[in-house]
């Protein structure tokens, strides 16, 4: 390993444990000091993209989530978050786009599916909805929540 690479290492895994301590900035800068050495580094990018997110910078999280996903393009955690960065800018289609690629990469994934369940049921799309709140029951057959986000919307669908 080279100074380089091993600089970055140890940037990122720092940056990594604010994180994990919930100290966001320190966070933020760690992982903005890794992407200094290393524009291209995918856990920086996916981890500042949700940080940015979380503080209400919606395009900028839409640039970094998508400068990770063009580097792993079936990162599902990274494609999930995208499609929450395009909701939270107010681009549903695009959102769902990415919440199906995740459900697509993994089936079992229930943040992609919840987040898609609801954002069809947002759109009008109550047919799509109960049809994702289906799949999310399933999966979680002793959550409440879930089989009451599906009995709901089977009742705005008069069944």
């Amino acid at each position: 390993m080279d100074n380089g690479s091993s600089q970055v290492s140890v940037k990122l895994a720092d940056a990594m444990v604010e994180h994990r301590l919930g100290k966001l900035e320190a966070a933020a800068l760690g992982y903005e000091s890794v992407l200094a050495l290393d524009p291209a580094n995918f856990d920086a990018l996916h981890l500042l993209g949700r940080i940015v997110l979380h503080a209400g910078n919606a395009p900028r999280a839409i640039d970094l989530l998508e400068r990770a996903v063009d580097i792993h393009a079936e990162a599902v955690p990274a494609l999930h978050q995208l499609g929450l960065a395009y909701a939270a800018a107010g681009q549903q289609d695009y959102a769902a786009r990415m919440f199906e690629r995740a459900t697509m990469f993994d089936p079992s994934f229930l943040p992609a599916r919840d987040s898609l369940a609801y954002l069809r049921h947002g759109q009008g799309r109550l047919e799509e909805a109960a049809s994702e709140f289906a799949v999310v029951a399933s999966m979680q057959p002793d959550s409440a929540t879930a089989h009451n986000n599906l009995g709901t919307t089977l009742g705005q669908l008069g069944r």
